[in-house]
């Protein structure tokens, strides 16, 4: 089971760093508790979401180390202890690096990129690394390795791109932070579609060292966060001087001496001047298939606009600040793509592929994004020549105009930031793609400017809505102070109701239950018992290992917890028994343990819970648990329950919970229930009933 509250009662749903901070010195929950719960969300959630492509195996021990440094040395740095998800385009030296590309599913780089070395130092835990639209290549966040991302807060839609995956999985509480790289909408769009807060930096504030690139001039690292308030505390900790990366000479001196946390300012709308950008929200192209959606866009984005003038700022309507055709003709993606990935593949050793080319060839990747890439010509750009390119020059000369222009416009009305919808239209249903001419990021993109997006509410049928103001050279602390002001006025953030605190219960093969949930060993609710015998006291840890996966006959899955009140002392350990199994190692009735998992675990101590599945297969019958004496037991029985997908294959399902015991050691007297639901290898799909039945079983 997966639920919000850790330790002694810390709530993890909505959490932020300075709560979790608050948490670790009050000894409420430690770093190794937060972690396996957030690993735990991401186990019973991320199927629905593709959110994260791969989990840090380290994550839980580098917790642990942690704590210890905690107890003894206090915190190692502003981000101690914070389960973190960073984009799959950020290289790290103990997990794969992918852009979400199946060719590169076992690179694993010499060592982490600038930016993931930075959260390390300042104590950050890396949980997991998050899926995008592969090779950062587009809007939609779908990818050859991690499939297609979706929406939290409506599953059929997109949650734009590239950096969808850290988005839906910051939105759906399956990380406190995270990061996304930005080369034109990537840490703002996503956010805006899923009621975030991403800050796309100045250009030279942030390393790009290690970053897979899709465009050297215009890629960039970001924050996205659920709050104002984490998103400066993880700029924070992004930010610095990189050697390797010469361009951040610029951003030396430019970070506020007490840091970004000092303009987190709950009056900050008070007395700002903020322009309203009109032409960035009208839609470009009246024949997409969303342009219909655009008037609900503009009529979220009208009423914080209204909110923003309530909480004291000035607001300067039908700014223009530099010609659109002009912004349009400083594209340079197309170009520098293929020079700067192949580039970046030269650096390191032992690649799978050493060109984009090589890398498109192999029929691997997704076939939208192969198609992007063949439409735009990028395999057919010489990028050895750029620098004698005409037409590449004049875009880049055109982007130091684009520059001077809004920049002279903001001066010129006074402005703190001109506002606008990161989007004109709202996000694409699957399997549609996201339309990037909607997009309204080539302003800060192009001119390399600060761009901060934030939850400005939602439309009538709940979907989330961003708005997206633009600041001056190095104003991140201003952007800030806006973002808090309208953040602290409105408080439009709220998670999205299909991923709760409280879970269903699933397997990786879509078994399902109700749980009950304790606290300190207490049951404080009681789940529906099927069988009328009373409270079932369950407890419920969801994937097993690969090396359990094998026998699928049939799988018991026994988690284990020394108490509920404190960390285990010993990793969870899991039973696998097999019934009617091929292997010869795997006799009827027979038990083999297997080792420590890191994913399993269970977060309630007074009880275990076993389930098991049997698809496909024809039992012998309960004749194998004869010797079981279930008469000797006053626990309650419980029936497990299999969803529509999985009735259709699966005849028996078992559920057996029993006191608490100690590790590797099978329950002496455990309570049994078998229910058979039209057993017969025969019954077609459509004779097996949902679940929950009228009545027991």
């Amino acid at each position: 089971m997966v639920h919000h509250e850790v330790g002694d009662g810390f709530d993890l749903l909505e959490t932020t760093i300075e709560a979790v901070h608050s948490a670790f010195e009050s000894s409420a929950v430690t770093a190794e508790q937060l972690v396996e719960a957030y690993l735990s969300r991401i186990e019973a959630y991320d199927d629905r979401l593709n959110a994260v492509i791969s989990v840090n195996d380290n994550a839980i021990q580098r917790a642990r180390r942690l704590d210890a440094t905690f107890e003894t040395d206090g915190p190692v740095g502003p981000l101690h202890g914070i389960p973190t998800l960073v984009k799959d385009n950020h290289d790290t030296a103990d997990m794969p690096t992918t852009a979400g590309s199946s060719p590169l599913a076992e690179f694993v780089p010499d060592c982490d990129a600038v930016v993931v070395e930075r959260l390390r130092a300042a104590g950050a835990v890396i949980v997991g690394k998050a899926n995008l639209q592969e090779l950062s290549f587009g809007v939609d966040s779908v990818s050859s390795l991690g499939g297609e991302v979706h929406n939290p807060y409506a599953l059929d839609r997109r949650p734009a791109g590239s950096s969808g995956g850290t988005a839906a999985a910051l939105a759906a509480n399956l990380a406190t932070i995270g990061t996304g790289t930005d080369t034109c909408s990537s840490v703002r769009s996503p956010p805006a579609f899923t009621n975030l807060v991403g800050i796309r930096p100045t250009r030279g504030l942030v390393s790009r060292t290690g970053l897979i690139p899709l465009s050297i001039t215009q890629d960039t690292a970001g924050p996205i966060a659920r709050t104002v308030g984490d998103a400066a505390r993880l700029l924070q900790a992004m930010v610095g001087f990189d050697p390797a990366d010469p361009v951040t000479a610029a951003g030396v001196d430019q970070v506020p001496e007490a840091g970004y946390t000092s303009h987190l300012n709950a009056d900050g709308l008070d007395g700002a001047r903020i322009g309203i950008l009109r032409d960035a929200f009208e839609v470009t192209n009246p024949d997409t298939q969303l342009a219909d959606t655009a008037t609900r866009i503009s009529a979220v984005t009208e009423r914080a606009i209204e909110d923003m003038a309530a909480a004291g700022a000035t607001l300067v309507d039908d700014i223009t600040l530099v010609d659109d055709d002009l912004v349009e003709a400083a594209r340079v993606v197309s170009m520098e793509f293929a020079r700067d990935f192949d580039a970046y593949l030269a650096d390191r050793s032992e690649t799978p592929v050493d060109s984009l080319r090589e890398l498109v060839e192999t029929g691997e990747i997704a076939p939208s994004i192969e198609r992007r890439i063949r439409e735009a010509g990028v395999l057919d750009r010489d990028g050895g020549d750029l620098d004698e390119n005409l037409e590449y020059l004049r875009a880049l000369a055109r982007r130091d105009t684009i520059r001077t222009e809004i920049i002279a416009g903001l001066v010129e009305n006074d402005l703190d930031a001109v506002l606008y919808p990161p989007s004109t239209v709202l996000p694409a249903p699957i399997p549609e793609q996201q339309p990037f001419s909607e997009m309204r990021c080539e302003r800060a993109a192009h001119s390399g400017l600060p761009a901060l997006t934030m939850q400005a509410g939602f439309t009538d049928d709940q979907i989330p809505v961003g708005v997206e103001l633009l600041g001056r050279p190095f104003a991140e602390p201003r952007l800030i102070e806006l973002g808090y002001g309208f953040e602290q006025a409105t408080d439009h953030r709220r998670p999205p109701e299909q991923f709760p605190w409280r879970v269903i219960a699933r397997h990786r093969w879509s078994i399902i239950s109700t749980v009950q949930i304790h606290r300190h060993g207490r049951p404080t609710t009681t789940a529906r018992n099927p069988h009328g015998l009373g409270p079932m006291p369950v407890c419920h840890s969801r994937r097993v290992s690969d090396r359990m996966a094998t026998h699928r006959d049939w799988l018991l899955y026994h988690p284990w917890r020394e108490s509920s009140r404190v960390r285990p002392k010993k990793s969870p350990t899991a039973l696998a028994t097999c019934v009617s199994c091929p292997r010869k190692e795997c006799r009827a009735g027979t038990s083999t343990t297997v080792p420590p998992i890191s994913r399993v675990r269970s977060t309630m101590g007074s009880h275990s819970t076993v389930v098991s599945w049997f698809p496909e297969t024809t039992w012998s019958g309960p004749s194998i648990f004869s010797s079981v004496d279930t008469a000797s037991s006053s626990e309650s029985i419980w029936a497990a329950g299999a969803s529509a997908a999985v009735a259709s294959s699966a005849d028996w399902l078992l559920a057996v919970t029993s006191a608490i015991h100690p590790p590797n050691e099978y329950p002496k007297s455990p309570i049994l229930s078998k229910w058979s639901r039209a057993h017969s290898s025969a019954t077609p799909a459509s004779a097996v009933s949902p679940w929950p039945p009228s009545q027991g079983p």
